[in-house]
């Protein structure tokens, strides 16, 4: 079974095919996590009778009430690992400016320390992070920090940052962003994002990394010459 979020009119919808024999289908997402889906909104094309996902867990709160008013958050990622353990990453402005934070959890949903600090404050670019992670429970944050930097870090399991920070910028392109990044088990990785030369639009490049998290390689120009970015999505295990 699998499951698929899409928009419709700032209306977020789910959809799930198939799970234990129930179908599901069209699920509107009324709150902020997508653990409390709940009702369908129609019939399935086989005419059952509406059936309801099962809550996994209750809501709680990921960031922590600080700043003036509590801040504000933003540009939410979350990846679990292949261990049970997840990360959280997002945007926050407890500090004044934008700043990418994180917060770890171990497999059984405890959470682990205290919300991490991840790049230093005033960021002023599309700053939206990104996160994945590898089945040995390693986790790796990506974001733009500026228009012509993107940062990496990786992190064990325990939320300990490994290896040095990593970044990225280009000669042959400006306004870097919208990095996505897929971690292997061996802690190599690949990253991509957008970038322009120059041309109307924006082309789509991918780098990729060792155990090491040493560049090999140059970078790759994904899209045809002719043809501009305007999003795209990953899978794992390429």
């Amino acid at each position: 079974s699998f499951l698929i979020v899409f928009s419709v009119s700032v209306i977020t919808f789910s959809q799930v095919y198939k799970k234990d024999g129930l179908f599901y289908k069209n699920i509107p997402v009324t709150k902020d996590s997508l653990l409390l889906l709940q009702k369908q909104s129609e019939p399935t094309s086989t005419n059952e009778e509406p059936k309801e996902l099962p809550v996994i867990k209750q809501d709680f709160m990921v960031n922590e009430i600080a700043g003036v008013g509590g801040s504000d958050q933003s540009a939410l990622s979350i990846a679990k690992s292949g261990t049970g353990g997840y990360c959280a990453a997002w945007i926050d402005t407890r500090n004044g400016g934008k700043q990418i934070y994180a917060q770890f959890y171990s497999a059984d949903g405890t959470k682990i320390g205290d919300n991490k600090p991840i790049s230093a404050p005033n960021l002023n670019w599309n700053n939206s992070p990104f996160v994945a992670a590898n089945d040995n429970g390693d986790f790796i944050i990506t974001f733009a920090e500026t228009y012509y930097n993107i940062s990496i870090y990786r992190f064990n399991s325990s939320g300990e940052q490994f290896g040095s920070q990593i970044n990225i910028s280009s000669s042959s392109f400006s306004d870097l962003g919208y990095p996505s990044v897929i971690l292997n088990n061996d802690r190599s990785f690949i990253i991509f994002y957008t970038g322009n030369s120059g041309s109307p639009g924006n082309d789509l490049i991918a780098r990729r990394f060792n155990t090491s998290g040493l560049q090999t390689g140059n970078e790759i120009v994904i899209n045809d010459p002719d043809k501009n970015v305007s999003s795209f999505g990953l899978t794992q295990n390429v």
